[in-house]
């Protein structure tokens, strides 16, 4: 994990997130990606809100800009409101909610600082467009969910543009065989360049889903 972290942090990625949930694996990625670039934790829901308000403030101590999804279920929006009163570290949150009524019931209850609505999990792009003006009104910053390499990850581009309410693409940090769009996306120096093709700017290649496609075994 240290040597990735370090490794992304060479290449000009401007923000890490790491998935430990230790302190100890905290230290050691702040270790590598070194004091001035912005890093986060997600731990998948992992705690109940009294651990996880400890956890929190253990972790801050290697200053997280935030901690993502501390507790379970992800839908107990009191809960993540407990852990940031009790650790006043800033909470990330949204990737399981579905339209912008969860989200509505999210903010009210001062549950998180950053939201992070799924294109693809939230109701699509118009549902998508009324999170971020929700988040507008509450005065919160988004950070979308977006581990996808198809035409999930091209929507959340196009609307992170469109929104100008985030300031970073979710990228898992591993290089593709092989691209599923009929031309690769621009990525450059930590940014990408959106293309200005119709739609959502580039086809999906069918050529190579079907070579990539999963092959069901054969049972014998």
């Amino acid at each position: 994990m240290a040597a990735d972290a370090e490794k992304a942090a060479g290449e000009g990625y401007e923000m890490v997130k790491l998935h430990q949930t230790d302190v100890e694996s905290i230290r050691k990625g702040r270790e590598a990606i070194g004091g001035e670039l912005p890093m986060t934790v997600d731990v998948n829901c992992e705690w109940t809100p009294s651990h996880a308000a400890e956890m929190a403030m253990a972790m801050d101590e290697h200053d997280l800009l935030w901690l993502e999804e501390p507790v379970w279920p992800p839908e107990d929006y009191a809960g993540l409101a407990q852990v940031m009163d009790e650790s006043g570290v800033a909470l990330a949150a949204g990737e399981n909610a579905c339209t912008v009524h969860q989200f509505q019931l999210m903010m009210s209850e001062g549950a998180v600082r950053y939201a992070q609505p799924s294109v693809i999990k939230a109701g699509g792009v118009s549902e998508f467009v009324k999170v971020a003006t929700l988040a507008e009104t509450f005065n919160l910053s988004l950070a979308p969910h977006s581990p996808y390499f198809g035409p999930g990850f091209l929507a959340t581009l196009h609307l992170i543009a469109h929104t100008r309410r985030a300031e970073w693409i979710e990228k898992i940090y591993c290089e593709l065989e092989a691209s599923v769009f009929t031309r690769p996306l621009e990525f450059d120096g930590g940014r990408y360049t959106i293309s200005e093709g119709p739609g959502l700017g580039l086809d999906v290649d069918p050529l190579v889903l079907r070579e990539y496609a999963l092959k069901e075994q054969v049972r014998k």
